[in-house]
């Protein structure tokens, strides 16, 4: 099964926004899913709620974008997309 990385927002004057990305592998950095969701945001124009930007990792649960966290120097270190979402997006060490 090839994994998936869903990005929503509930936005009320467009209605519900959503986009599937294919993902080549299971691992990420926090780095390249901001800048995912930061070029999701600005193509469907919901910079401004960012905050409120909902991702699903397959059929994991869910979590706020808002909610990604890293301690200095850990935004670039290499994770699973599985770790990441186990976390609820919070990145410790």
């Amino acid at each position: 099964m090839n994994s998936v990385l869903t990005i929503s927002h509930n936005r009320t004057s467009q209605g519900f926004l959503t986009k599937t990305y294919p993902l080549r592998s299971n691992f990420t950095t926090v780095n390249i899913v901001r800048r995912i969701i930061r070029s999701w945001a600005v193509t469907y124009n919901v910079v401004n709620d960012i905050s409120e930007i909902t991702l699903q990792y397959n059929d994991s649960d869910k979590i706020t974008y808002g909610s990604i966290e890293t301690k200095s120097g850990l935004a670039g270190k290499k994770i699973s997309f599985e770790e990441l979402f186990e976390r609820g997006g919070k990145i410790f060490s």
